[in-house]
């Protein structure tokens, strides 16, 4: 009986240190960092396809950030295909962003740019929306905004039917376009462009992004041949 008496704390306390562990595990992975396997190569060369990263969850995007973006929060995930995709922010709620003569400009200003294989031929400009900011829309907008548009519409009809800003039907919003339209966006949105031009799918497949889709910032992960830190 008395041997009895004793294994059970003995068994307790043992057990308790593997018990905290697996806790400790399942939190983090929950609330805070996940560990995972690059399944894109938009970060080559420096973090290739395969690379073993740790992602944290919970953080506030900042311009430089390497990013992974959910395509199943955008409406946009292929069952046959990964959901989520890696990028890197160029641009934040707020910004005006220019691409001109394929150099990347932020508010202006000539801006730190890790993308290969520039185009010379690219170019575009756009703001990013601000939540609860009014911007125009114009057939040049739409590009980067309709996506995003067409996801703010379904989830105001789920809560207002028939309430909606524009509705579903996009041709009423290009019919809308000679009145000038003004949007009020529910959302920040980002500009997230992949490092290896030649990957993607980034922003310029996407369009702007929601902060809701921005689901991990990458903070470490093992390479090939040696560990790295994400600036």
């Amino acid at each position: 009986m008395g041997s009895k008496g004793r294994y059970i704390p003995s068994l307790l306390r043992y057990g308790a240190l593997p018990l905290g562990v697996v806790l400790l595990v399942l939190l983090l992975r929950a609330f805070l960092l996940v560990p995972l396997t690059l399944q894109t190569s938009a970060l080559a060369p420096s973090y290739p396809r395969g690379a073993w990263v740790l992602v944290l969850k919970s953080f506030e995007p900042e311009r430089g950030d390497c990013v992974l973006i959910d395509l199943a929060r955008l409406g946009l995930a292929k069952p046959s295909e990964p959901s989520l995709v890696a990028g890197r922010v160029v641009g934040l709620p707020g910004d005006s962003l220019e691409l001109r003569q394929g150099l990347l400009y932020v508010n202006g200003r000539r801006t730190l740019d890790h993308r290969r294989a520039l185009s010379a031929g690219e170019s575009y400009a756009l703001r990013l929306p601000r939540a609860q900011g009014v911007y125009p829309l114009s057939p040049v907008s739409l590009v980067a905004y309709r996506q995003a548009l067409l996801e703010e519409q379904r989830a105001e009809e789920r809560l207002h039917p028939g309430r909606g800003q524009l509705g579903l039907d996009s041709a009423r919003w290009m019919a809308r376009l000679s009145e000038r339209a003004l949007y009020t966006f529910a959302q920040d949105y980002y500009w997230v462009l992949a490092d290896d031009t030649a990957s993607g799918p980034d922003s310029r497949h996407l369009g702007i992004i929601p902060r809701e889709a921005i689901v991990g910032r990458l903070l470490f992960g093992l390479g090939t041949r040696s560990p790295f830190v994400y600036p």
